[in-house]
């Protein structure tokens, strides 16, 4: 903080016709006083540079006075400097009718001041505690250039550096990293703002923000000294953000600016569980995207498909999200792990795992389990001459002469429908069975004369063990892995 607060007046001589007559009063030109609280903050200016259109000969006396609306004080001119060998300068303190408090510059004898030419300086000291937040101006006060003639035409110029000081101290603004995501919205600060003054109010500014994505915000909400508002960009990429806030006093703006990254939204892909026959042709997972903008041109994905081969997958939207699909053939019957990797063309990435059992159907028709203790990991005895002690059907005990194959339908099984077979061996089971296969679970199996039948409560699918043979003397026994339906 300075103590006195000190305005300098620079006079520049340039033009001036003199005219007979008494003293010639001139115009004004004013400086804005100090901030309410007595500081000059960095970046304002203390003084004034005014200039002086007038040109002068020897024997001319011009004289400067400061006057406003304040009290002058003793000493209020610091002190009077004329140009040496051009002027020559009197400080004069008494409070005369025409000449307060004044400073008074003479053309030496024999000296033609030019245009443009200075005639030397005056400081004036005005107390900060006596003219808090006023105009004070510098007046030209009289011109003579000796008895019976006066100076006339005179105007004084604020000019240059100095030629308004600020009344209110310079704020600055800082714009917040932000981090944002794509389709997501944005809501918190933007930018801060900092004022030096103490008695300043976030009310007294107004903020604009341009998003560098084509959108603006006037009038962006406040909260305390932050800049707050809320936007959501549809696309990942950098954007340049510019925040103005304007002074709503003075009109007076400051901008900031930078770099903002959007980042790709998100992806959550999910798995599948799947069991199929030769090839497979399926949907294996499906996901969603944090954008909600997303389009299936936007996504790209590759299915590994855990016998150490992959292939592009291919995408379709869904009702909630998009399903990741592919065909494949399998050498072999059995589980496989499958990862799926999906990308979006923003650069986010994700993976998810999907299981796939590949089993096979029996041919000439299908074995069959009583529904008693069937669960996943149970082990069952599909084919055997002992079938019925070895199998337990809900319904009531089943006929001995069943021996565990139906050969109608002669394909694959469906919940819900009949099954039904000659009694006996004499349904021809198959010579081999796939070490995968689909299994009936019949809740009733009965018998007539011609023909043993049942129904198809469940599907399963039963891992093999070896050691099966159409002979019901060579039983046949697995593990149930999976459940095809219901």
């Amino acid at each position: 903080m300075r103590r006195p607060l000190l305005y300098m007046l620079s006079l520049v001589v340039l033009v001036l016709a003199c005219v007979p007559g008494g003293v010639a009063w001139a115009d004004t030109a004013s400086c804005r006083g100090p901030n309410n609280d007595g500081t000059v903050y960095p970046g304002q200016q203390d003084a004034c540079t005014l200039t002086a259109v007038t040109t002068f000969r020897a024997g001319n006396r011009l004289v400067v006075s400061p006057s406003g609306a304040f009290t002058p004080v003793d000493e209020a001119v610091d002190s009077c400097s004329g140009v040496s060998g051009v002027t020559t300068a009197t400080k004069d303190l008494e409070r005369k009718t025409r000449d307060p408090i004044s400073c008074s510059f003479t053309v030496v004898s024999g000296v033609t001041v030019l245009p443009g030419q200075m005639l030397g300086t005056a400081v004036f000291r005005i107390d900060v505690m006596t003219a808090p937040d006023t105009t004070i101006r510098l007046t030209v006060v009289g011109c003579s250039d000796g008895p019976g003639s006066a100076c006339g035409g005179l105007n004084i110029l604020a000019s240059g550096p100095g030629g308004t000081v600020s009344s209110d101290p310079p704020f600055t603004v800082s714009l917040i990293p932000l981090t944002a995501t794509e389709g997501q919205p944005y809501i918190g600060p933007v930018a801060t703002i900092s004022d030096a003054e103490p008695t300043a109010s976030p009310s007294e500014y107004v903020a604009d923000i341009t998003w560098g994505d084509g959108t603006s915000q006037t009038q962006a909400s406040m909260d305390g000294w932050s800049v707050i508002d809320t936007h959501t960009y549809l696309e990942e990429g950098t954007y340049f953000v510019t925040v103005t806030v304007t002074d709503r006093d003075l009109d007076h703006s400051t901008m900031t600016s930078g770099w903002v990254t959007v980042a790709d939204a998100a992806l959550h892909p999910r798995g599948a569980i799947i069991n199929t026959t030769n090839p497979l042709n399926a949907t294996l997972a499906t996901f969603s995207d944090d954008d909600p903008n997303g389009v299936v041109t936007d996504y790209t994905a590759t299915i590994g498909w855990g016998d150490g081969s992959s292939s592009p997958a291919s995408i379709t939207q869904n009702l909630t999200g998009f399903d990741v699909s592919g065909t494949h053939v399998y050498g072999n019957l059995g589980p496989y792990a499958v990862t799926v990797h999906v990308c979006d063309a923003g650069g986010a990435c994700s993976d998810t795992n999907s299981s796939v059992l590949v089993f096979a159907y029996t041919s000439g028709g299908n074995f069959v389990v009583g529904d008693g203790g069937v669960t996943l990991g149970s082990s069952v005895t599909y084919w055997s001459s002992r079938w019925a002690s070895a199998n337990t059907v809900s319904s009531g005990a089943p006929p001995d002469d069943f021996k565990g194959f139906a050969d109608h339908p002669n394909g694959a099984p469906a919940c819900g429908t009949n099954w039904s077979t000659t009694p006996g061996n004499s349904a021809h089971p198959p010579d081999t069975v796939p070490t995968y296969t689909a299994v009936i679970v019949s809740t009733s199996v009965s018998q007539d004369a011609a023909h043993t039948t049942g129904d198809s409560a469940q599907i399963v699918i039963v891992k093999t063990d070896s050691g099966y043979a159409p002979d019901p003397g060579h039983p046949g026994t697995g593990t149930i892995v999976a459940v095809l339906c219901p």
